[in-house]
């Protein structure tokens, strides 16, 4: 592992820090850091700390070492969910500069790479109505945004503008990334859909984007899970309060959209699908190799009020992957150290999960009487571990591996829809399942708002003898469908063993 030292000016003034920043992977493969805490001399927790306007860009492929070069600046804006369009361009969305406990509306940024910079959109509305102003749609810290294969923006989880400790259940809302066709002269607007039964704080979210095999138009599939989560409390670590809810209940929702539907039918809504074994908030979610999802970390209550971490991991089996009838959770190892809010956990190229980081001890906030400082240092205590976990399947005996010299195209660079053909080797009696993608996802603060799971079009697999079969996939359809960037390719068999994963890159 390599330690990568940060840019040599930064911070630019000794108080910006990318604590509570966001970030995401640009197509180019790129790392886009944006935002983070700045923080002032007076040390109060209401008023000292605030987003700062600063962004980064990592490149990874610079030798002898990566290097950092400074992005143009943006809004000042702490907790920012960044997201990668189809388009190539980047969102940022989320909390502004004001300190802890403020809400103030809300700018879409969006950064076309290039010298133009940063664009700030119109006061993101909730309502649909083009005629009168509209109430403004406050976004709190990291909201759980997907982008959709229809290219929506669809915002997963819920915040009520009027306080920390309330929960407004509002429904599902989406928004046209594109022509922003419903009210073009006046603002950009958000359109509410459908509610799910909870919709909650600090939960996660995974994003299936599946083939049903067969060719032609309407061949995929979608599937958004919303995981967990806190109904009240302060990110999800504030057990002091008696009305805090840890949620173990899991939704998903089935080729998500807020078109309006034909005459007679619904708008596709949110189901239960089964429960985690314990609620949860501010879990790590990881989607793996062979379509599984992982959930790790966080933390629960036990009934006194006091926080309790949880060490053990589960892992779901969704059934339009795996067939059969619907699974349930399965609980898996637990790991040794403390993760919680400010975790972090990703998928690596070989089918395991790595878990870092997070706070030690609970966080209790607006403490009366205030805590003394040696209190305030141990609750701030962090870890500085990773572990590592091996899922089930890394254990099989005689998984598909993917001959790393055959690709057709050397750079592995593909167009949408290109052909992506390569040799894997199976063992005897095995027959491929699927072939997917998994973005290159990124981790802060126990989300993930990069990663998703697209399933490859296929045609059937040649052999080439020796167990030795020729594969010709086919590249997404579109930027919506998987946006530009690094994607982990594996092939699973009929025995639900996935191939360590070899890079592609997918570009328009």
């Amino acid at each position: 592992m390599q330690l990568i030292d940060p840019p040599a000016t930064y911070p630019p003034d000794g108080l910006e820090d990318w604590f509570c920043g966001g970030h995401t992977f640009l197509p180019d493969g790129r790392l886009l850091v944006v935002n983070g805490t700045n923080m002032h001399a007076s040390c109060d927790p209401e008023t000292g700390f605030t987003g700062h306007q600063d962004a980064w860009i990592l490149n990874p492929f610079t030798v002898p070492a990566p290097t950092w070069v400074q992005a143009p600046q943006l809004d000042k804006r702490w907790y920012p969910t960044a997201k990668l369009f189809g388009d190539g361009t980047v969102g940022v969305f989320g909390h502004t500069s004001a300190p802890i406990g403020g809400l103030q509306p809300v700018h879409w940024l969006q950064w076309t790479p290039g010298p133009n910079g940063w664009i700030t959109r119109d006061n993101l509305k909730k309502k649909t109505d083009c005629t009168a102003p509209t109430e403004d749609n406050s976004i709190f810290d990291y909201p759980r945004l997907q982008v959709l294969s229809n290219g929506q923006l669809m915002w997963a989880d819920s915040y009520h503008p009027e306080g920390l400790h309330e929960l407004d259940n509002d429904p599902t809302r989406y928004l046209d990334i594109g022509p922003q066709t419903w009210c073009p002269s006046v603002q950009y607007q958000w359109k509410e859909a459908t509610t799910p039964s909870t919709l909650p704080r600090d939960g996660g979210t995974a994003q299936l984007i599946l083939w049903n095999g067969d060719h032609g138009p309407a061949t995929f599939k979608e599937i958004v899970y919303a995981i967990a989560g806190a109904t009240v409390g302060v990110d999800g670590n504030d057990c002091s309060l008696p009305t805090s809810t840890f949620l173990k209940s899991v939704e998903k929702i089935v080729n998500p959209t807020a078109t309006d539907p034909p005459p007679g039918q619904s708008l596709p809504a949110w189901v239960s699908v089964a429960d985690l074994h314990e609620g949860r908030a501010n879990a790590n979610v990881t989607i793996l190799l062979d379509g599984s999802i992982f959930v790790n970390g966080g933390v629960t209550t036990d009934g006194s009020g006091s926080c309790c971490s949880l060490f053990h991991a589960e892992r779901f089996k969704p059934e339009e992957i795996f067939g059969g009838p619907p699974a349930d959770w399965a609980e898996q190892n637990p790991q040794s150290v403390d993760r919680r809010y400010h975790a972090v956990a990703g998928l690596l190229p070989d089918g395991r999960v790595f878990s870092a980081g997070g706070f030690m001890l609970p966080l209790v906030y607006d403490p009366d009487p205030p805590p003394s400082d040696e209190v305030l240092d141990a609750k701030a205590m962090s870890a500085h571990t990773i572990e590592v976990f091996s899922p089930g399947y890394m254990f099989a005996p005689s998984r598909p591996t993917i001959d790393s010299t055959s690709f057709v195209v050397p750079q592995r660079v593909y167009q949408y829809n290109a052909q992506v053909v390569f040799n894997v080797h199976l063992a005897s009696n095995a027959s491929v399942a699927r072939v997917a993608a998994l973005r290159n996802g990124t981790s802060t603060h126990a989300y993930n708002p990069d990663q998703r799971y697209v399933q490859l079009e296929f045609n059937p697999p040649v052999s080439l003898g020796n167990g030795f079969w020729r594969i010709t996939a086919f590249a997404p359809t579109d930027g919506s469908h998987a946006p530009p960037g690094y994607y982990m390719l594996t092939v699973v068999d009929n025995s639900q063993r996935p191939s360590p994963a070899e890079w592609v890159v997918f570009e328009s």
